[in-house]
């Protein structure tokens, strides 16, 4: 369902409704199962090594747009 964001009228909010969420989730059977191919390829300690790079780059990335936004 669509619907204007009450103080933006430039944004839209889209959220899932029950009837449609079975084609949501069959949306993302393909891509699923592609990642967690990709995923079993690595041991546990390079996923590890694989979170705690997304993880301190999404802090990074956060505290670089922070920073951009405060000027």
């Amino acid at each position: 369902m669509r619907k204007p964001a009450p103080h933006d009228r430039s944004r839209t909010r889209v959220s899932l409704t029950a009837r449609r969420a079975p084609e949501a989730v069959a949306a993302w059977d393909a891509p699923g199962s592609a990642f967690a191919a990709l995923l079993a390829e690595f041991g546990d300690e390079e996923l590890r090594v694989i979170e705690r790079h997304l993880r301190r780059s999404t802090e990074v990335g956060s505290a670089q747009a922070a920073r951009l936004r405060e000027r």
